[in-house]
C-alpha cells in the first residue's frame, strides 16, 4: 500500500508540473485514467484498489486549504488519514491481541518489556500488526509500544496516519485512541443503578429532555421548563423569553418585506437617478441581502441622489441591529440558564447513581421523527436547538468522572419499540407519546425505553448492579421543577 501510495503522489505532482508548464488546465480524466492503470497493475485486488484511490481523491480536494477550509496557495500532500472506528462502545484492548481480530490486530508484548529502560526492555516493546483495509485486504507494519494498555481500557479509534518527511518521504504510524472505564471508589458499591433515556419532545410549557427508571421501579421525568421557574434561586421569566426568540425572528421578517415593497416603489427612480456604478446592483433590488443594501447605501452617499431611498434603507438596518442584538441577549442569557440547570443535573445524577445505562448508539437527527409532520419542520429546529441533549450527554460524561459513577453503554436499537412487558415490538407513529403493543399494553415510549435498558443491564450482569436504594433519591430545591417524578402534576 505505500509503495501504491508514493506512486500515486508521483504521479499527480507530475501531471501537475506538466500542466503549469504548459500553461494547461490540470486534467482530472487524465489522472484517473492513469491512476486507475496504476492500481490495476500494483496486484492489489478490485476491493483494496479503489479503497486507496478514493482516499487518495479525498485527500487531493482538501490538499490546496487549510484547517479553516481557506484556500492556500500551495497544493502539498501532507497528511492522510485512514479510520477504523469501533462501534458500540469500542472493543476491550485485549481483543486487539487475539488472532481472531480481522480489523486490527497486535502480537503480544511480554510483561516484563515494560519493568524498566534499558535497550533490551525497549526492544521487547516491538510488536508487529495488521491494520485492515478493506475486505482481506491488510497492511502489515511494526510499531514499538512505549506504553502499556491498561487492562479494562477500550479500543475507541484506529487510524493509519501518513506523513510526509522533507527527506525521507512518506512516513506512516499508527495511531490508538483509547477510553479507560471511570474508576469506581469502594464507598460508591452501595449506589443503585439507573437507565438514563435522552431525547427532547415538546409537551407544552416544558421540553422533556429525557426519562430516568432505577432498579427500585422508580420513573423521572426529566424536563426543561419554558415557563417561569417556581425555584427561589435564579427565578428567570423563560417562556417569555424563549417565545420571543421566534417573536424576534418574525418581526425581522416583516420589517424586511415591508422596506422590500417599499424600496420597488422606487426602483423605477433609482435606475433613472443612480449612478453607472451601482446600476446592477438596483436592477436585483427586490432580492438584495444586507450586503447588498450596504453597498447601495455607499453608492448613494457618494452622489447625494435619492434620499427618501437611502432614509429608508438605514432605518431598515437600524431596525434589524436592534432586533438582532435583542434576540442575540436574550439567547445567551436562556442557554446560560440551560446550562446552568444541567451541570445541577448532571450534578444530582451522578452523585444519586453509582451505575448510569444509556444508549450506547445516540444520534440526535433521529428525534425529528418523533413528532408529527409538517409541524415537525417548523418546531423541531427550535426544539432540538434550545434542548441541546449533546451537551446534557457531555455533561453527564464529566460529572460521572469527577464523582466517580460508572457509565454503561446499553442497547442501540428496539429499546423504543419493544415492549417491556412482553416484549412485542409496536408498530406505530412515533411522534405519539403513547404506544400500544400487540398484546395490549400501553405504555410511555420515553418509560419503554428506560426500563428496557436497564432490563438489558440486568441481564447481562456485568454491570456491577447493586441492591435498590432504600430512601428516594433527594431532588434539591433548584432541581424541583426539573426532575419530576412520574404521576407528579
Amino acid at each position: 500500500m505505500q509503495t501504491l501510495w508514493n506512486q500515486l503522489v508521483a504521479l499527480r505532482e507530475e501531471l501537475y508540473a506538466e500542466a503549469q508548464r504548459a500553461e494547461l488546465k490540470f486534467s482530472w480524466e487524465e489522472f484517473n485514467r492513469q491512476a486507475a492503470d496504476l492500481v490495476r497493475k500494483s496486484g492489489l485486488n478490485w476491493e483494496a484498489g479503489p479503497e486507496v484511490l478514493d482516499r487518495f481523491r479525498d485527500a487531493t480536494r482538501a490538499a490546496g486549504r487549510n484547517q479553516r477550509g481557506w484556500p492556500v496557495s500551495h497544493t502539498k500532500l501532507d497528511r492522510i488519514s485512514i479510520p477504523h472506528r469501533f462501534t458500540r462502545g469500542g472493543i476491550p484492548v485485549t481483543k486487539l491481541f487475539s488472532k481472531r481480530a480481522t480489523r486490527f490486530r497486535l502480537e503480544p508484548v511480554k510483561p516484563w518489556a515494560y519493568s524498566g529502560k534499558t535497550r533490551e526492555h525497549t526492544k521487547a516493546r516491538l510488536t508487529r500488526g495488521v491494520f485492515g483495509i478493506v475486505g482481506r485486504e491488510a497492511v502489515e507494519f511494526k510499531t514499538v509500544l512505549h506504553r502499556q494498555f491498561p487492562q479494562d481500557a477500550l479500543a475507541k479509534r484506529v487510524t493509519w496516519v501518513g506523513r510526509r518527511h522533507p527527506t525521507r518521504g512518506w512516513q506512516w504510524a499508527i495511531v490508538i485512541v483509547l477510553a479507560e472505564p471511570s474508576r469506581i471508589a469502594s464507598e460508591r458499591a452501595g449506589s443503585p443503578t439507573c437507565a438514563l433515556d435522552l431525547g427532547w419532545r415538546a409537551m407544552g410549557s416544558y421540553v422533556r429532555v429525557g426519562m430516568l427508571c432505577d432498579e427500585a421501579g422508580r420513573c423521572y421525568e426529566l424536563r426543561l421548563p419554558l415557563d417561569a421557574s417556581t425555584s427561589q434561586s435564579r427565578r428567570n421569566e423563560v417562556a417569555s423569553g424563549f417565545y420571543d426568540l421566534a417573536a424576534y425572528d418574525s418581526e425581522i421578517g416583516r420589517s424586511t418585506e415591508r422596506t422590500r415593497n417599499q424600496i420597488e416603489e422606487f426602483k423605477e427612480l433609482l435606475s433613472e437617478a443612480a449612478p453607472e456604478e451601482i446600476r446592477p446592483i438596483v436592477e436585483n433590488v427586490a432580492k438584495m441581502r444586507q450586503g447588498g443594501l450596504v453597498k447601495l447605501l455607499q453608492g448613494l452617499r457618494s452622489t447625494g441622489r435619492v434620499p427618501e431611498v437611502q432614509a429608508r434603507l438605514e432605518n431598515w438596518l437600524r431596525e434589524n441591529d436592534r432586533l438582532k442584538s435583542l434576540k442575540l441577549a436574550l439567547s445567551g442569557r436562556l442557554i446560560g440558564r440551560r446550562r446552568w440547570l444541567y451541570q445541577n443535573l448532571a450534578a444530582w445524577l451522578c452523585r444519586s447513581y453509582g451505575t448510569i445505562v444509556w444508549e450506547g448508539d445516540f444520534h440526535i437527527k433521529n428525534m425529528i421523527e418523533q413528532h408529527d409532520k409538517p409541524p415537525a419542520l417548523s418546531e423541531a429546529g427550535r426544539y432540538e436547538k434550545w434542548a441541546a441533549i449533546g451537551e446534557l450527554r457531555r455533561m453527564v460524561a464529566f460529572a460521572a468522572w469527577k464523582y466517580e459513577a460508572r457509565i454503561v453503554a446499553g442497547e442501540e436499537s428496539c429499546s423504543t419499540a419493544r415492549c417491556n412487558v412482553c416484549g412485542e415490538i409496536a408498530a406505530g407513529n412515533r411522534s405519539r407519546l403513547f404506544l400500544t403493543c400487540p398484546a395490549g399494553h400501553r405504555w410511555d415510549q420515553d418509560v419503554n425505553a428506560a426500563r428496557n435498558l436497564l432490563a438489558e443491564a440486568e441481564q447481562q450482569g456485568n454491570f456491577g448492579l447493586v441492591g435498590s436504594a432504600a430512601n428516594d433519591p433527594q431532588i434539591p430545591r433548584v432541581l424541583r421543577d426539573v426532575v419530576v417524578p412520574i404521576g407528579s402534576p
